[in-house]
């Protein structure tokens, strides 16, 4: 997520990089130095995208959804001691 005040640098394969200065070196394709800075445009576009996904995974994921319960073993093992 973009913070406040970086920059938006992106690498010739398509990753994307925040920070004041960009990376010597791409962490996705080791590229030296591919980095430059992002148009204006691309990084509205890019931020409309993000938003737009997040608003898709909170749609999909109930917020009152309910985790698996964990098996409980307390009582089997207390009964199992009990018996001895």
């Amino acid at each position: 997520m973009k913070i406040q005040g970086d920059i938006m640098w992106g690498c010739s394969c398509g990753h994307i990089f925040y920070g004041e200065e960009p990376p010597e070196e791409c962490e996705k394709c080791n590229s030296l130095d591919s980095f430059i800075v992002m148009p204006e445009e691309i990084i509205k576009i890019r931020e409309i995208d993000m938003l737009e996904e997040k608003l898709e995974l909170d749609k999909a994921e109930p917020k009152n959804a309910k985790l698996p319960k964990k098996k409980d073993n307390s009582s089997k093992q207390n009964r199992r001691r009990s018996k001895k």
